[in-house]
């Protein structure tokens, strides 16, 4: 990705040359490791507080402009169950079995996102 770096910031300075008053804000570079396969780079900086509105990716696209793509979602689950006596088994609640449930739905969620986004 370092061409796609080059061409960020040589496409940069030619438009504030052409229009110095592009900008009404702060403009942020990020460069990251890991983007593409566990978004490690991207979460840690996330962590540190660099959250924005809008990016532009220097993925190749060919002269495409692409309004959308994929990313990855961290999050932490906590599933909790119930213990029971043998006598009571009917009154235990397996947290694995709650997770099993729940990997479905957010299976069920991300087939939509992927076809219907705006609808899930």
């Amino acid at each position: 990705m370092k061409c796609g770096f080059a061409m960020g910031l040589l496409a940069l300075r030619a438009l504030l040359a052409v229009r110095p008053d592009f900008l009404t804000g702060p403009l942020h570079f990020l460069v990251v490791i890991e983007e593409e396969r566990t978004g490690d780079g991207t979460l840690a900086a996330s962590d540190q507080g660099v959250l924005v509105d809008a990016v532009v990716l220097l993925e190749p696209t060919g002269l495409d402009l692409l309004l959308g793509g994929i990313g990855v979602l961290w999050c932490d689950i906590e599933v909790v169950g119930r213990s029971a006596h043998a006598e009571a088994a009917h009154l235990a609640v397996n947290p694995y079995d709650l997770l099993a449930r729940l990997l479905g739905g957010l299976r069920e969620w991300a087939a939509c996102r992927s076809t219907t986004p705006t609808t899930c």
